[in-house]
């Protein structure tokens, strides 16, 4: 029987991962520098709380709490295993130039019901030594106060080659998702920067991956 999958990722200042266990949210605002706790634990919880109703439980979730001032919840972003279902870096790029942006998947790059893509660029790239693709999206947000914007960055990655570790332990059949999604435009000088700093510190460890279908 093959050694499952487990990935990890290298999170720059300001970035905690989510605790997914009730409870452990505390621990996560304290680490962020402890400043308004009770309130970020609050928020954290209440996200975790979210995350969970995903029913996505191999995906790994983070959220940035700023630097150099009171923590608050400022963007988030998202790790998982998808099922590839055939795509590559040139059928994610063909897809990103559709309007909808197409079903759930690898390929796909669709912003979510009454969500539109107001700006997209798309490009491919080598990130953590992988081909890559990369979708930056500014989207026009439905609220109760009317539409706002929100920026999106959705990075896949593929496997190197036939003969590379990742490529083994994940076979012909996963791709590595990694997502960061930000309401505030002001949250950085460069999100999709900052995203791709993210996707290059991804490794790979010994352990079956929770597949996305």
């Amino acid at each position: 029987m093959a050694e499952p999958v487990r990935f990890s990722l290298g999170l720059p200042a300001g970035w905690v991962e989510l605790p997914m266990a009730a409870g452990d949210t505390a621990a996560a605002a304290g680490a962020a520098g402890g400043l308004a706790a009770t309130e970020v634990a609050e928020k954290l919880t209440r996200l975790a709380e979210l995350a969970r109703r995903q029913n996505r439980p191999g995906r790994r979730h983070y959220v940035y709490l700023g630097v150099g001032e009171t923590p608050s919840v400022r963007a988030w972003a998202h790790l998982e295993l998808v099922a590839r279902e055939g795509a590559t870096v040139e059928t994610v790029l063909a897809r990103a130039a559709e309007p909808a942006g197409g079903p759930a998947g690898a390929g796909s790059v669709g912003a979510g019901d009454g969500v539109r893509p107001w700006r997209r660029e798309a490009a491919a790239g080598v990130i953590a030594e992988r081909p890559a693709a990369v979708v930056d999206d500014l989207l026009e947000v439905p609220s109760a106060d009317g539409s706002r914007l929100h920026r999106r960055i959705l990075i896949t990655l593929f496997p190197a080659d036939d003969r590379s570790a990742d490529a083994l332990a994940l076979g012909d059949e996963l791709v590595v998702q990694l997502q960061l999604s930000t309401p505030d435009l002001t949250a950085f000088d460069d999100p999709r920067a900052v995203a791709i700093a993210m996707a290059e510190t991804l490794r790979f460890e010994t352990a079956t991956p929770e597949v996305v279908a």
